[in-house]
């Protein structure tokens, strides 16, 4: 009840300072754009109810919805005038009317829209049991929500995977522990985070240029009115007149700096400025006059001398006229250049020792290379000069910039930086088109090999320029946020990036299974920067004893997700021992499912390759056994069967690709297919993604449309495109300093890495996933007989495999019934 009447009386407080403001906010918004002043967004309450929230518009109005439910700095649905809204938090004042109707109360968690609320798991719950509020625990975390999205991110899904992990643990505790000590706190720390972060020191040098020109037009109304003074009364009026020049000084410049902000004289870039601009400050200039003529006549200032507003007006345009003009003639001027046409336009990356070391470099060689400006992503860099040269922006400008400048090259001097953000310094140079080259090289600089497995950062999704596959990420959190979830295989490039991933999804236990203790102990201290070390499970299985080890891992740890990375998808180098890798491949497998289906397992994904569409080779035919015998032994059980094939992966460990790589930083001669011979390849996220999106495709398809998923997004590259790009991340030129030797294809061999196959493949069908298709086989006749044949192996005793006469009897029966 103290809290309610404190909200009242708080909320009449409120109004008294809001309420004769709303007319003008209200004015600036209908002349900024069409639509009503309020904006009513659905919020859930307390109790989960859910109600119209208040406030003013900041958005376009639009006859339907576009966009997400959260919105990040830059969102292009924001007006002009609500950027100023939100910056100033005058947009949230109508939520006092909320507070009066007892909707929602002055501290408390912030009410969540209800498509984010749906999200929350079931222990955030708690949170809709109070009453929203118009402050609350998260000011902590920051003022602007908005900036804290990176611009290349998808702002919902960022919300959902970054932010909201850190909010719900706030809201929550102050649920559990709220004291009025703790709502004063909050009311303190909302007031000082509204009154003293209204203004962005990051905006202010971003636009710092225009905030310049406004301060000098400001300058200039000063000036003007002061001039008009001097020449209608040949000096500064005297008496009365000067105590009406008094009080009209700040009007004046009030009044004209928002008539210049309304017309957009500050949007358009100084060496852009043309008579279009000129003809903006007409208007402002003249509107403003009108203005200030009618507040004359309101402000009942008949002594005073019109005739000054004339004066002032005339002088005005001419004066920033002048300026604008000017302006535009000295940034011609400065970039005017003699043009050597043999001269190749370069454009260095990187603001820092190296990029200066570069242009050194370039400049040494006389009259081959004019270097056009830096970018850097250090915003404190932007715009400051170098040589001359100006950092003109950062990657997220690097296309725009490329195309404005012409540039033929682009030297990447940023040997500091982590891999990863080489990789999307590369990323954004394909999107433009222009060729680019490492300075110094990574082979200079000591570098590691991009194809570390054990280095979870590595990514080399930059090789490929394939577009990210959409994944449901609220499917995949609701199906692994605090479940048990197991990945056998786990030390594998694709391993890593799956644990690494999950973990996002706050699993109860994750439970990783390798044969290498080297590998998995390296894993293992990568996983714990990440997570608790109670939320992990290392286990080693050595390769000799997988299946009987399985047993007691999964009834111990009874996992509800388990994903089989551990078959042996490729022939090796050397065909040694064959036949016991394709036994191992399946009877291991048969094993880990028969413990999962036992110990209530609900999703069982495997992972195969599109190898086992070949028939030709034994390995291939004991993944087929294992796609096909699994699929019988799991329709008759609970657990469902997700069976994904994937394609090559570039990090592969011990992968054709860290081969290329090793040979090009020895420069020995590579031996390569003909470039018109294509394999598919992902990166190791890609292929996480792919795995997450059929996951979430199979909680959603019926059992009766189940099939094998297959990734539509992988990009066919030769291997000699791979090597190309390889070679320049070292400064390297394939075939001028890396000799290269083309091999004919295998006879009867259309395209090697292609899956060879006895027959026609099933076509794709398609799913609501773009990038995943999904192959509906119907078994072939001599299913049934190999079912027959295969599933009594999911009932036998471990032990009976170590018999001399179990291993020759299910060897042969695998390798006869996989070629069949």
């Amino acid at each position: 009840m103290l809290k309610r009447s404190i909200d009242i009386c708080l909320a009449l407080l409120g109004l008294t300072f809001f309420l004769p403001l709303l007319p003008l906010l209200g004015l600036l918004i209908k002349l900024d754009s069409r639509g009503p002043i309020f904006y009513l967004c659905d919020r859930v309450g307390k109790g989960g109810e859910v109600f119209k929230m208040y406030k003013l518009r900041t958005m376009y109005e639009t006859l339907v919805d576009i966009g997400t439910s959260v919105s990040p700095a830059g969102d292009p649905r924001v007006t002009p005038v609500g950027r100023f809204l939100r910056r100033t938090k005058l947009n949230e004042f109508p939520q006092l009317f909320n507070i009066l109707k007892g909707e929602m109360t002055f501290v408390g968690p912030r009410p969540e829209s209800p498509d984010l609320a749906a999200l929350y798991p079931e222990e955030a719950q708690k949170i809709f049991s109070v009453t929203p509020g118009l402050v609350g625990p998260n000011q902590i975390l920051g003022r602007n929500e908005e900036e804290w999205y990176p611009p290349d991110a998808d702002p919902q899904q960022y919300y959902i995977e970054s932010i909201l992990p850190h909010k719900l643990p706030l809201d929550l505790e102050y649920v559990e522990q709220s004291s009025t000590f703790k709502d004063l706190k909050y009311i303190l720390l909302g007031v000082k985070e509204t009154l003293f972060k209204a203004i962005s020191w990051k905006f202010v040098l971003q636009k710092r240029s225009q905030i310049y020109l406004l301060l000098a037009d400001a300058g200039l109304v000063i000036l003007s009115f002061v001039l008009a003074h001097l020449l209608r009364f040949e000096g500064l009026p005297e008496g009365p007149y000067h105590r009406f020049f008094l009080q009209l000084l700040p009007l004046v410049v009030v009044i004209r700096l928002s008539c210049f902000l309304y017309f957009g004289l500050y949007k358009t870039l100084i060496r852009y400025l043309s008579t279009a601009d000129i003809i903006a400050v007409c208007k402002a200039v003249s509107l403003g006059s009108f203005l200030l003529v009618g507040l004359s006549f309101f402000l009942d200032l008949r002594p005073f001398s019109r005739a000054v507003f004339l004066i002032d007006w005339l002088c005005l345009i001419l004066f920033m006229s002048s300026l604008r003009l000017g302006l535009r003639f000295l940034w011609e001027r400065r970039a005017k250049k003699p043009v050597n046409r043999n001269q190749r336009r370069v454009l260095i990356f990187g603001a820092g020792d190296a990029g200066v070391l570069a242009y050194q470099s370039l400049m040494a060689e006389k009259g081959k290379f004019d270097v056009v400006g830096f970018l850097d992503d250090d915003p404190a860099k932007r715009h400051k000069m170098l040589f001359g040269k100006r950092v003109l922006g950062d990657r997220f400008n690097l296309e725009a910039v490329a195309k404005l400048y012409r540039v033929h090259e682009i030297l990447l001097a940023i040997p500091s930086a982590p891999p990863q953000e080489v990789a999307r310094v590369v990323q954004a140079c394909q999107r433009a088109g222009v060729q680019f080259r490492i300075f110094p090289t990574l082979k200079d600089t000591g570098t590691p090999s991009l194809f570390n497995p054990s280095s979870p950062e590595r990514d080399l999704a930059f090789l490929l320029g394939q577009e990210e596959m959409g994944v449901d990420m609220p499917t995949i959190r609701r199906l692994v946020q605090g479940r048990r979830v197991l990945v056998a295989g786990a030390s594998s490039a694709v391993g890593i990036e799956l644990c690494r991933q999950l973990l996002r999804f706050a699993p109860q236990k994750l439970i990783i299974i390798d044969h290498d203790e080297a590998y998995l102990t390296e894993l293992l201290i990568h996983l714990l920067e990440e997570a608790s070390a109670d939320q992990i499970v290392p286990l080693l299985c050595p390769s000799g004893g997988t299946e009987e080890k399985s047993e007691e891992i999964v009834s111990t740890y009874r996992p509800e997700i388990v994903f089989q990375l551990g078959l042996r998808k490729y022939p090796p180098l050397f065909d040694f021992q064959i036949e016991h890798l394709a036994w191992r491949n399946s009877l291991s497998t048969f094993h880990l499912a028969r413990q999962a289906a036992q110990n209530g397992c609900q999703y069982f994904v495997l992972v195969s390759s599109l190898e086992a569409a070949r028939r030709d080779h034994p390995l291939s035919a004991s993944l087929r056994t294992v796609e096909l015998s699994l699929r019988l032994f799991f329709a008759a059980q609970q657990t469902t069967l997700v069976t994904v094939r994937l394609c090559d992966v570039l990090e592969s460990r011990g992968g054709i690709v860290a081969l290329l790589e090793q040979q090009i930083i020895g420069r020995q001669r590579l031996l390569l297919p003909r470039r018109e011979i294509k394999h598919p390849f992902l990166s190791k996220q890609g292929a996480v993604r792919f795995l997450l999106g059929s996951l979430a495709l199979a909680d959603t398809l019926p059992s009766e449309q189940a099939g094998i998923f297959v990734c539509t997004r992988s990009k066919a590259l030769s291997l000699a495109e791979i090597a190309g790009r390889l070679a320049t991340l070292y400064g390297l030129q394939l075939e001028e300093e890396i000799p290269v030797e083309y091999l004919p294809p295998l006879e009867g061999e259309s395209s090697p890495g292609t899956p060879r196959s006895t027959g026609e493949e099933p076509p794709l069908g398609s799913t609501q996933n773009p990038g995943i298709g999904i192959m509906r086989e119907e078994p072939p006749a001599e299913m049934q007989e190999v079912s027959r044949n295969i599933q009594p192996l999911f009932t036998r005793p471990v032990q009976d495999f170590f018999n001399v006469n179990w291993y020759d009897h299910t060897q042969h029966l695998l390798l006869r019934e996989g070629t069949r």
